[in-house]
């Protein structure tokens, strides 16, 4: 089997989910995000400000070439890094993408809009954002709704999605 990838907007849950994932696979938990950012030596904020957003994603895309090369595991991405062709093609090749469905409201509720998080300033910005990555993360393999539901009932779904059903005595 190959890695398990989970895709979505921040505040989807990709973290929490994917550790209990993890748990329950025995497997390595890796938050991109997290891995980019002992990689650079910089906090995410810090390399959008210093080197912009193209920057990031050229870091962004070598951290997901490493990771992708590494032992099965299941990956929380970054809430951008699906949207990339390439990036796309690295998880589509060496794993199942996941994507956490989640609605506006919900990610609204879960993550407090903030101006020190890059892209992530205002309600209206979040929409736009959002809109403009839907298109990406609907061309996830696996889709799951997360609104109303507790993480682990997600990762429940989860499970079901990627593991086939145990054979019936």
């Amino acid at each position: 089997m190959q890695h398990v990838y989970l895709v979505g907007f921040m505040g989807s849950g990709k973290s929490t989910v994917g550790r209990l994932v993890a748990d329950r696979l025995a497997l390595e938990f890796v938050d991109l995000d997290h891995r980019i950012e002992q990689h650079d030596g910089r906090r995410i904020g810090e390399i959008f400000r210093e080197s912009g957003e193209p920057g990031f994603r050229d870091i962004e895309s070598a951290v997901l070439q490493r990771v992708a090369a590494e032992a099965r595991r299941v990956v929380a991405l970054g809430g951008g890094t699906y949207c990339s062709a390439p990036n796309r093609d690295i998880v589509d090749r060496t794993g199942t993408a996941v994507y956490l469905e989640t609605a506006l409201a919900t990610i609204l509720d879960r993550v407090r809009v903030d101006v020190a998080r890059p892209l992530f300033t205002s309600p209206d910005q979040v929409g736009k954002l959002l809109g403009s990555r839907l298109p990406s993360y609907e061309k996830a393999p696996v889709r799951i709704r997360t609104d109303g539901l507790e993480p682990f009932q997600v990762a429940d779904l989860v499970m079901g999605r990627i593991r086939p059903a145990e054979p019936q005595d």
